[in-house]
């Protein structure tokens, strides 16, 4: 008997460590948390009705990315229109950077998201061209950097260090592509089983970096996080079982695979906590915030922020979380979060 029980420890120590002991492995199933303890104030919002707008500061077409700089102010990519629109933390519009199209140095195919250095320049990836445009903190172009993928997911740090990610079926190998002043000097992050049939629904994972400079990623499925230290080793996994989510099915002709679920958003707040946004089949749009130790604190649904679908998301460092909604028109909202934990 004792023999057994030791053969059953060391398959239990197998399975949640596998070959590498320094990876702590967290699985969450139910929420230590009810939502109904949570509470969610809206601040204020950004956008308006194209008809009843006083100017177009404050319309937008298609926003296709947001992100935070340092001192707080709002980064708006709007594919729509081909601006990048940038506002105070209380909405107050700064200024706006025309967007050019065409194939050359500078100009863009497809803008795909965007990301603020601590400095206020910023970085573009476009998809089609392959590559990530920089800017300078008053809009002037600075470089093009060519990535060698079609890129989907992009996070920077500092002034200088981008981590990008892209359609895992245009390259090949780890993931996460790291970048200094624009020089690829590392790749990591291993692919999921059964990606090739994730990336045919047109899906990716996503990518965040904590103010420690840890980095965060997030398969669009399985749901599954992993976590590495500032030498991009990783050093935790966090799964969480939930039904609701299914793996892309063949299209109706044939010829794609559709995704109705999977993870849409990842970010991090009040500096350890990891909020993760899930699309399910049965719940809708939720919002997931695990602890630093990977546990789950709470689910969310997303009707506590009146929002339908959760898209794109931010998170400031006085932790307010910003999200964008499409209806009744193009608009960015401005969220207080309470938990009691």
């Amino acid at each position: 008997m004792k023999k057994l029980r030791k053969n059953i420890i060391f398959l239990i120590l197998l399975v949640c460590f596998g070959c590498n002991k320094d990876i702590q492995i967290v699985e969450s199933k139910i929420p230590l948390l009810k939502n109904h303890i949570v509470s969610v104030d809206t601040l204020l919002s950004i956008g308006a009705a194209i008809d009843i707008a006083q100017n177009d500061s404050y319309v937008f077409g298609n926003i296709c990315g947001i992100d935070i700089d340092s001192l707080g102010n709002i980064y708006v990519l709007d594919t729509g229109y081909y601006f990048v629109k940038i506002y105070t933390n209380k909405g107050e519009f700064l200024n706006r950077v025309e967007l050019q199209e065409g194939d050359e140095s500078g100009k863009f195919v497809k803008p795909q998201n965007i990301a603020a250095f601590n400095d206020g320049s910023f970085v573009i990836i476009d998809l089609m061209k392959r590559s990530y445009l920089q800017f300078g903190s008053n809009g002037e172009f600075k470089k093009e950097v060519n990535l060698g993928m079609m890129p989907m997911q992009l996070e920077v740090i500092g002034t200088s260090t981008a981590y990008v990610s892209g359609f895992e079926l245009s390259y090949t190998g780890p993931l996460i592509h790291k970048y200094v002043d624009g020089v690829r000097i590392k790749a990591f992050c291993d692919r999921a089983n059964g990606w090739e049939q994730i990336a045919r629904s047109g899906n990716t994972g996503r990518i965040v970096i904590d103010d420690s400079g840890r980095v965060y990623y997030s398969y669009y499925l399985p749901y599954e996080i992993k976590v590495f230290d500032q030498n991009e080793n990783c050093r935790m996994i966090i799964r969480r079982r939930l039904g609701g989510l299914a793996n892309p099915k063949i299209s109706e002709d044939g010829m794609t695979y559709v995704g109705v679920s999977g993870i849409r958003g990842l970010a991090i707040w009040r500096k350890t906590k990891i909020v993760c946004l899930v699309e399910t089949i049965d719940k809708g749009c939720i919002m997931d915030i695990f602890a630093a130790n990977g546990s789950l604190l709470v689910e969310i649904p997303a009707h506590k922020f009146g929002i339908e679908n959760f898209r794109k998301i931010a998170i400031d460092h006085e932790g307010n979380i910003w999200m964008d909604n499409p209806s009744p028109y193009p608009h960015i909202i401005k969220f207080k979060l309470n938990i009691p934990y």
